[in-house]
């Protein structure tokens, strides 16, 4: 099974810190690796505050970012064809022939 090195108080609190500021370069895949790694910590009720707090911040923010993405996509996806050109423009592939 994965052990997890042993780190003092602070550096914890500073590793959380970190993968909570890399989400927000738009990575939502931090702060799920940021919620996964410090999970037992969030549920423990004496865990550091702080971490508690980052964590909760990240699992707000993935679930912000995330929603939003998909919103993007439904109505991208729904409705690509009528935007004409800019469409085509933003697609990567575009299919050919008549849409029935």
């Amino acid at each position: 099974m994965f052990q997890r090195p042993s780190l003092t108080v602070d550096q914890r609190v500073a590793v959380c810190r970190k993968y909570f500021i890399a989400g927000l370069c738009f990575m939502p895949l931090a702060w799920m690796v940021n919620i996964a790694y410090f999970w037992e910590e969030l549920r423990h009720p004496r865990g550091h505050p702080k971490i508690k707090r980052y964590v909760m911040y990240s699992a707000v923010g993935s679930v912000v970012y995330m929603s939003a993405f998909f919103v993007w996509l439904a109505i991208y996806l729904t409705s690509w064809r009528s935007w004409g050109a800019t469409g085509d423009n933003i697609s990567i592939y575009v299919p050919a022939g008549d849409p029935k």
